[in-house]
């Protein structure tokens, strides 16, 4: 059964995030499949002419300080099969909150490059992810140093998440944001259709 949400604005929703599962600490399968994609299109079905409902999946890699980006490095070289690398520094929140010292920029700012180089060479993109507001985070995620960086290498394709996990996280600081790239220097963000970038201006 599906019930109405309030109307927040948004046209277009990617994300319909499941509870990772583990057996033993491995991760397992963390929905299934055959019933995922049978809810998504009849809610698809519902709010057809309302909203336009994708289908996305998100996956990655989890771990701590500069072996955390030197496995990105080898994910984005190896694996081309995907539209965005979000959660990019990602590393940092958990460092905060274990009372870790965060690496410095300059720190990690070789691999990065590598790891944007590669990414832009690809034609594929970034996120900005809104959720560092409501972890009370000082920066943003990624960095501004990083998203600066990855404007001055020539990146293009960058898109907005508000990493929904509750309904009022739907949209969330999304107009923020779209300032925010305005002043590292973005003109545009994207959104995506079969895994295509799809140019709005900010």
């Amino acid at each position: 059964m599906f019930h109405e949400s309030y109307d927040n604005g948004i046209e277009e929703d990617w994300d319909n995030k499941k509870e990772t599962k583990y057996h033993k600490g491995v991760p397992t399968r963390n929905v299934n499949y055959p019933e995922y994609i049978k809810e998504i299109n009849e809610l698809k079905n519902i709010y057809k002419d309302r909203i336009s409902i994708k289908t996305g999946l998100e996956f990655g890699i989890q771990s701590h300080t500069i072996s955390q980006y030197e496995e990105l490095l080898k994910v984005a070289k190896n694996y081309k099969n995907y539209s965005v690398l979000g959660h990019l520094d990602l590393v940092a929140r958990y460092d905060v909150g274990n009372g870790k010292t965060p690496l410095k920029f300059n720190q990690i700012k070789p691999i990065i490059t590598e790891i944007l180089k590669t990414v832009i060479e690809d034609g594929k993109g970034i996120e900005l992810n809104t959720s560092y507001h409501r972890y009370g985070l000082s920066d943003s995620t990624p960095s501004y140093d990083i998203l600066k960086l990855y404007h001055q290498l020539g990146g293009k394709i960058i898109t907005i998440g508000s990493d929904s996990h509750k309904p009022d996280h739907l949209g969330a600081y999304i107009e923020e944001s779209k300032d925010y790239l305005k002043k590292i220097g973005f003109t545009e963000y994207c959104t995506f259709d079969q895994m295509k970038p799809l140019y709005h201006k900010l």
